[in-house]
């Protein structure tokens, strides 16, 4: 994984506005986020965990910590009993895509 210093966060929330990250990193696996938690607990720093950036306001004032960007995808269905199907999504998957693909496999209802 990539530590990056000093990031617009402008660019990473559908507002488009917030001031920089101090460091700013994409998680893709469960290994990159380990890692960038060990990161930010040896350097004492506050962090952000961000998605797609949709409901996401950033102060213009710089964030002194560290956004991590969520980028893992997957998901898993499984049968239990009776009708009801287990649909598990990784944190970077897009929510869209994710109640498109619930609708066209016709898993209704949320518990």
């Amino acid at each position: 994984m990539i530590f990056q210093e000093n990031v617009s966060l402008r660019g990473l929330n559908t507002f488009k506005i917030g001031g920089n990250a101090r460091y700013f990193c994409v998680v893709k696996t469960i290994e990159d986020l380990k890692g960038v938690m060990f990161f930010a607990k040896e350097n004492k720093l506050p962090f952000f965990i961000l998605g797609g950036g949709s409901n996401t306001l950033f102060s213009d004032e710089s964030f002194g910590g560290l956004v991590i960007k969520m980028e893992m995808t997957g998901r898993l269905t499984e049968k239990r009993s009776g009708d009801v199907i287990q649909l598990s999504a990784k944190a970077g998957e897009n929510w869209d895509d994710l109640v498109k693909f619930a609708v066209e496999n016709n898993f209704y209802g949320i518990l």
